[in-house]
């Protein structure tokens, strides 16, 4: 599938964060494509707020049991601060380069440490 964007589109495929922006918005195989994108990302995001609000209850909580209201209150405090950083960062090859960044460091140098350590 890459190759084939970058057949079409030759080397100026670098300049695109999406490459569906760089088919014309009237296609209607293109919009289908553009919901299905969407569909992917709402549909993910309880997997990844799940780990996140265990990681954050083990830490802050000592896995203390939350009552109903402060759990619906931290599933909303996530799910809007993960609203407000889809907002800020709207190119989403900047969203990438961020996750790539800390990702990296963390595979990189914090990990083995981590690994030894155990």
């Amino acid at each position: 599938v890459g190759f084939a964007g970058y057949f079409l589109f030759g080397s100026s495929t670098g300049s695109f964060g999406n490459i569906l922006n760089a088919f014309p918005l009237t296609d209607l195989l293109i919009e289908v494509g553009s919901m299905l994108v969407v569909l992917t990302v709402v549909l993910k995001l309880p997997l990844v707020l799940l780990p996140l609000r265990q990681v954050l209850n083990s830490s802050v909580c000592q896995n203390k049991k939350l009552n109903p209201f402060l759990h619906v209150l931290e599933c909303f405090a996530l799910i809007a601060s993960c609203t407000a950083l889809a907002i800020v960062l709207d190119d989403l090859a900047l969203a990438f380069q961020f996750l790539g960044c800390i990702g990296g460091t963390a595979v990189c140098f914090v990990m083995p440490g981590m690994f030894y350590y155990k």
